[in-house]
Formats: structure tokens, sequence, C-alpha cells
């Protein structure tokens, strides 16, 4: 609702009070990827290519709600709007003598009432934008490929998975 800011160093992530200008949680962990709940109620961090967990916090208490497992190195968190799901973009990276190399792409979703993993995409392109829901958060669109040319299209009710080129 837009009362709330995320904001990071390397070593913490804070969420501050818009209006007042208050601290309402600080915690001290090396993050890459980072969304708080829409209802404002779970901090998701999760980092790049040291560790494949996310972790959750409960924003209210700052303690600790858990973790969320995936064989990838997470660098982008995004919420549904109903706070339900939590979608993850992992990729994969291999360190060879020259430095980190791209080795894949994924996305996850977690339904978060269960803290179950609901789906899971794996893309062979570098390149993924931001996932776009429908109002109704039915259909799941992720744009992808080299030039953005594919759309995975995703039912959530039905499991329905389509791959469109434009």
């Amino acid at each position: 609702d837009g009362s709330m800011l995320l904001s990071r160093q390397f070593l913490s992530v804070s969420l501050w009070d818009v209006q007042s200008g208050q601290l309402l949680l600080e915690k001290d962990t090396i993050w890459e990827a980072a969304a708080l709940s829409p209802d404002g109620q779970i901090l998701a961090t999760g980092f790049g290519r040291l560790t494949s967990l996310i972790d959750l916090w409960d924003v209210e208490t700052g303690q600790s709600l858990g973790q969320l497992e995936a064989p990838l190195a997470v660098d982008r968190l995004e919420w549904a709007a109903d706070s339900r799901t939590l979608f993850g973009r992992f990729t994969d990276w291999a360190l060879i003598s020259e430095g980190f190399v791209y080795t894949g792409l994924a996305l996850r979703a977690w339904d978060m009432v269960s803290g179950q993993e609901i789906a899971t995409f794996e893309f062979t392109s570098e390149k993924m934008l931001p996932i776009t829901l429908t109002p109704d958060e039915t259909l799941i669109g992720v744009p992808y490929d080299d030039d953005y040319s594919h759309v995975l299209i995703w039912n959530q009710q039905t499991g329905d998975v389509y791959n469109s080129k434009f």
C-alpha cells in the first residue's frame, strides 16, 4: 500500500515506515533479492550465487519464519497480490577459472499457506522479465528469451502451461 520502504546495503536489509521515517525491521544478511508481501506481513530475502535458500521474516516481530529451498541461486523474488504465492527467479552459475559462467534459469512458485513448491519452469535463455499476473491472478505470464520474443503462460488453477512466440 506504499506505507513501507525496503532498502538494502550489502550486509543488511531495512524496512522503513514511509510516513514517520521509523525503522521497522533490520536484518544483517547478505542478500541479492528481497520482496515484501503485499499484506506487509512477510519479508523474503535471498542471496544470489552463495546460497539457494530464501529466508522468510515476520515483519512485526523480526523473527525468522523459516526458509524455502531451491536447487539454484535466487536473484529475484516477487509476490502475488494476495500474498499467497511467492515467485522466485533462480540462475545457475558455474565457477570456472575465468569467473562465473551462466548455465541456466528457472522460475519457481510456492504456496505460502502450505509452504509447498507448486510449480517449476526451466529456461535455456539467460534473459527473463518480471512476471505479470492477470487481475484475478489465475494466469501468470513470463516474457523470456534473448529478445523477449517468447512468453510462458501458466494457469494456476488448471496447471496448464503454454509457450507463445511473438
